[in-house]
């Protein structure tokens, strides 16, 4: 197995959940959220960095806290959704990390972060259309991934089984 373990996949997957929850099971791995650390660097929300700066620059932050990052053994990465979509952060992720992406309908999404407001993507108008573009655009980057789970119908606690099933082959 390589160093690290990632979690890639579309908001609303469960990535920062079941990373956490992998990390009560993995007690030498650390778990971290990219997201959360780029809030944490630059002591502002995503979506106030969306607004004020741009994605292109978001998405630069967000590149070098995954260079940061896996820099670092035993980690358990969670992703933010578009993080994968780099090719350079996507060819470093894949190198270092066993990834897993965490497989989702646009259904299931909406009904998982609707309710969200600090999600830079989610406006008005926002539901399972968008949803499903969004997730054409990128699957075919999530489907890189070492391994796949469907999330849907299943608790953190199942799906976190199935990945230490993975893990520990």
């Amino acid at each position: 197995m390589k160093d690290n373990i990632t979690l890639t996949g579309m908001m609303g997957a469960g990535k920062s959940l079941i990373a956490e929850k992998l990390g009560n099971y993995l007690y030498n791995y650390t778990s971290v959220d990219t997201d959360t650390l780029i809030e944490y660097h630059y002591n502002r929300y995503i979506s106030d960095i969306f607004a004020a700066e741009g994605e292109e620059f978001f998405r630069d932050a967000e590149s070098k806290i995954i260079e940061m990052v896996y820099k670092k053994s035993n980690m358990i990465v969670a992703l933010g959704g578009g993080a994968f979509e780099r090719p350079q952060n996507r060819e470093l992720i894949r190198r270092k990390s066993e990834v897993i992406y965490l497989r989702a309908k646009p259904e299931t999404i909406y009904a998982r972060i609707r309710s969200c407001t600090n999600r830079p993507l989610l406006k008005e108008g926002f539901g399972v259309q968008e949803i499903e573009a969004i997730l054409k655009r990128r699957e075919p980057n999530y489907l890189h991934a070492d391994y796949v789970v469907q999330t849907d119908g299943k608790t953190s606690d199942e799906v976190v089984k199935e990945i230490l099933g993975f893990i520990h082959d």
